[in-house]
Parts: structure tokens; C-alpha cells; sequence
């Protein structure tokens, strides 16, 4: 994953966006040659600062078909390096829908289809070969990763693979899954990704769980496992359970800190149409990390909005979270997160989600929406993000309850601001203070006191600029 978030926000593809968090406006929206306005899957890769891969899957009027568009000027024009219509395999209907792109470098690229095929360039994305099967007819579960120079994916039915020659040969060993029978079923028990750095691998184990195993229904719940090997698959290590999650990305830092990206069901109260209080059901994501490799977790990003499209480093300093509608930049641990949308000034018929990311560099990257791409026109360099993040400050931390706060930080953006106290499940609190207008470039400060009621555990501080959170800071409160 090269530039994490590419954006490796996510590695090669959307993590870097972390640059454009400053702000919003720096994204320009393109549309490239074709003119397909929605494609079942977009995937965009980076292979310098100018140069992308673009494909797209399409669900035509008659038949699907993929095509792959590149640029060398960095948006501004594109060619299409590739198409075709999809085709049926192992005698059923299975669309080569494209789901994943690689830079394995010197450059090969490698992009992989839902239906188990890779598609393989040589030659930076302009001529694409012959389809082939990594593992013959064998089901690969989610996708394949690439880091430091290693290839990696869960092969059915319960195989870890490794390569470290692209893919020319691969280390296999067995996954050995210990679960609950009387909760769960063989049947229903997946490992659906792995993620190798070095010796260490992860593999994420989603689990169908049922009321009753005899007679399984639609009343299921999801549940996740996390299994860790530190001798490259030889031997496993189960770590707790955590019911009705699924996770959706693993990043493992420089200091062995592990980052999990989860979804989850929550229910919260809504009115109906006729103006009747009710409750429904919404999915939300949140961030963890753990510094025992998944034995104990902790929450650095609760119910963000949007669900996480990647998340990836883009030095060891930098974390990058990169959602469907925002993305989050942190450097000090996750304790701060500074966040902004791709485009408030976009209409809202124009603001698609986002898919997918990629980043070259700390200035250049683009976000892939159905049909668009948006090019970060970034004037803010990772240096002088750092600073800004670094700007929210609050002290005392560890905060007595009830006690004064003093908070203090680098108006970014003139505008309104105001700001909120929430905790781990989004639930936000009063303040005793009142919105103020500020002007961008100074150093503003303020004290309060923060609730008494407030029981002890971690919530966090949140400073909105005309009503959106713009930065974040987590603090510790104590009784």
C-alpha cells in the first residue's frame, strides 16, 4: 500500500489524503473520458505523482463490462488502456467485477476481479495481459494485500497464502479457527482477510451467530474474531471475541500498535413520517486500536459518519482515515483526529461517495466517487498539518469531573464555532459556553467546567466550525 489510503488514505490508494484535510475546497472534480455515470465498483491506484490507473466496473444496459482509464497529467486528460465486456466462468454467471488494484512496482500492476482472476500489466497500466488464477479455480475471501514487498490472502476454504516473488510461488499454511459450537456453526465460520507485516499475520474470522443452531433463520448476528501469528501462519493465537462487529480493515504501526476499523448496528430514536417517536436501526463505524495485539481494545474514533472506505499510515507518524463522505488525520497516537469533508461547496446532487483513494505524494491525490474524480489541489504540506493538528490542545488530561478544562488551539478557517463534549457511543453533552465567531490565523484559548455529572471513562472534545466537527481531542475523565 503506497500511499496508504492510496489515499492509502489507505495505502496506495486513499491514506494520504490526510494532506487534504485542511481544506475543503482544495478538491477539484473531474470526469475522465468515458462518460458511464455509475459503476458497480471503482478502484484507483497511483503509480507516480501525475500517473493513476482508474477502473471501472459497469453495469451496462445488456451485459457488464470493466474498463481501465489512466492519466499522466494528473487528471486533467484520460485514456481508457482497457476494456471489455464481462464473461461467465465455472459455468455460471460470475462478473469479473474489478475489486482491488496493486503497484507491486517496476512496474507490474496487478488487478483483481471478483470472480478470482487477476489481470496483470508490465508496463505502468498501458497494455494489460491474460487473465490468470493465483491459486487455479480456488476461492480467494476478500482481497489480496501487499506490503513491504509481501502478497497475501485467504484462500478457501480456511488456507493462508504468502508470497514474496509476486506471486510466482506461495507459502500456504492452515487456519486453525477455535470457536464456540454451541454458538456457531462450521458452516458460518469464515476467515475472510489476512494482513501480513514481516512474521506477523492477521487473519479477521467473521462469524454468523444464531439463536438457534438447529434451525437457522434470518434472526443471526454478526461477530468478529481476530487471529494472530507471529511465526508467519504456523502457529495461532485466538484473541477475545467482540459480538455484532465486523471489521473492515487491520494497520499495523511502527510501534506495533494494531488499528481495527469496525462496523456495528445501533439503534437511536427517530420520528416517524406522521411525527411518531420511534427507534430504527443504523450501521456506524468506529476506529480502535490495541496494544496487545487485539487482547485489549480501545476506542480512538467512535460512530464516524460514513462508513471506513481505508485506513493506512502514511509515515509513522501519520494515521489516515479515509470514510464515505470525510476524512480523519492523526498524528500523535490517535488521540487528536483533524477531519474535513471532501467538498462542502459542492451541490448536493454532486456529492457521491466516496469509493476509493489514492496518494502520490504529500500535496497530490485523488478521491474515486461513481462517475467523478476529485484531484486534492493541497497547499498544506504533511509538516504543516502536523502543526495544526498539534494546535488543539487540553489540559489538564486526565480532567477531574466537574473540574476547569483550558482548551486552546490555531483558528484554521474563519466562521462560527462551537463546541461539545461526546463519548464513546456518540452521545453528546451541554457546555457552558456560547458559539463565537473567529477569524482564521490566530491562536484562540478558553477555560470551562466540564460537567459534574459526567461519570469516568473517555470522551472527547470536539470544536465545530459552522456546526461540523473540525478537530477532535480525546480526554480522560476521572472522578
Amino acid at each position: 500500500m503506497k500511499a496508504v489510503f492510496n489515499m492509502v488514505f489507505l495505502t496506495s490508494l486513499f491514506l494520504a489524503t490526510l494532506n487534504t484535510y485542511a481544506v475543503a475546497n482544495e478538491w477539484k472534480l473531474h470526469q475522465p473520458a468515458n462518460d458511464t455515470l455509475w459503476a458497480e465498483t471503482t478502484e484507483i491506484i497511483d503509480i507516480d505523482s501525475n500517473t493513476y490507473i482508474w477502473a471501472h466496473s459497469v453495469k451496462g444496459a445488456l451485459e457488464p463490462y470493466i474498463y481501465f482509464e489512466k492519466t499522466t497529467d494528473y487528471g486533467k486528460t484520460w485514456k481508457t488502456v482497457f476494456r471489455r465486456d464481462s464473461v461467465k466462468l465455472k459455468n455460471f454467471w460470475d462478473p469479473d467485477f474489478i475489486i482491488n488494484l496493486i503497484n507491486l512496482g517496476d512496474g507490474e500492476l496487478w488487478a483483481q476481479a471478483k470472480n478470482d482472476r487477476v489481470i496483470r500489466s508490465t508496463d505502468d497500466g498501458e497494455t494489460w495481459g491474460n487473465d490468470f488464477f493465483p491459486f487455479d479455480t480456488n476461492y480467494i475471501y476478500g482481497k489480496i494485500n501487499y506490503h513491504n514487498g509481501t502478497l497475501s490472502c485467504v484462500v478457501w476454504p480456511d488456507t493462508l497464502a504468502i508470497s514474496t516473488d509476486k506471486g510466482k510461488t506461495w507459502e500456504k499454511e492452515v487456519i486453525k479457527i477455535d470457536y464456540d459450537t454451541s454458538f456457531y456453526s462450521k458452516d458460518y465460520v469464515d476467515p475472510v482477510q489476512s494482513y501480513v507485516f514481516g512474521d506477523t499475520c492477521f487473519v479477521v474470522v467473521e462469524l454468523v451467530r444464531f439463536e438457534d443452531l438447529q434451525n437457522p433463520s434470518l434472526d443471526y448476528e454478526w461477530d468478529f474474531k481476530l487471529l494472530v501469528s507471529f511465526d508467519r501462519g504456523k502457529t495461532w493465537q485466538t484473541k477475545p471475541r467482540m459480538d455484532n462487529r465486523v471489521c473492515d480493515y487491520l494497520h499495523l504501526s511502527h510501534d506495533n500498535t494494531l488499528y481495527l476499523a469496525m462496523q456495528y448496528a445501533k439503534t437511536q430514536p427517530y420520528i416517524d413520517p406522521v411525527g411518531d417517536s420511534s427507534t430504527k436501526v443504523v450501521t456506524v463505524t468506529a476506529l480502535y486500536k490495541s496494544h496487545d495485539f487485539g487482547a485489549t481494545i480501545d476506542t480512538v474514533l467512535s460512530e464516524s459518519r460514513g462508513v471506513i472506505q481505508k485506513l493506512d499510515a502514511i509515515d509513522k507518524n501519520i494515521m489516515v482515515v479515509i470514510t464515505t463522505s470525510r476524512v480523519f488525520v492523526s498524528n500523535d497516537n490517535c488521540n487528536t483526529f483533524y477531519e474535513s469533508e471532501y467538498g462542502e461547496e459542492w451541490p448536493k446532487e454532486m456529492r457521491p461517495i466516496i469509493r476509493d483513494a489514492a496518494m502520490s505524494s504529500e500535496t497530490k491525490g485523488m478521491l474515486a466517487f461513481n462517475g467523478f474524480i476529485a484531484t486534492l489541489e493541497a497547499k498544506t504540506s504533511i509538516s504543516e498539518l502536523r502543526r495544526k493538528i498539534n494546535s488543539l490542545a487540553a489540559n489538564p488530561n486526565p480532567v477531574y469531573s466537574g473540574a476547569s478544562l483550558s482548551v486552546s488551539f490555531e483558528v484554521q478557517q474563519s466562521g462560527d464555532y462551537s463546541y461539545s463534549i461526546s463519548d464513546l457511543s456518540g452521545r453528546e453533552f451541554e457546555l457552558p459556553l456560547a458559539s463565537e465567531h473567529l477569524t482564521a490565523g490566530t491562536q484562540h484559548a478558553l477555560s470551562f467546567n466540564l460537567p459534574d455529572y459526567l461519570t469516568a471513562g473517555t470522551y472527547f472534545l470536539n470544536v465545530k466550525h459552522n456546526g461540523e466537527v473540525s478537530a477532535m481531542k480525546k480526554i480522560v475523565v476521572v472522578k
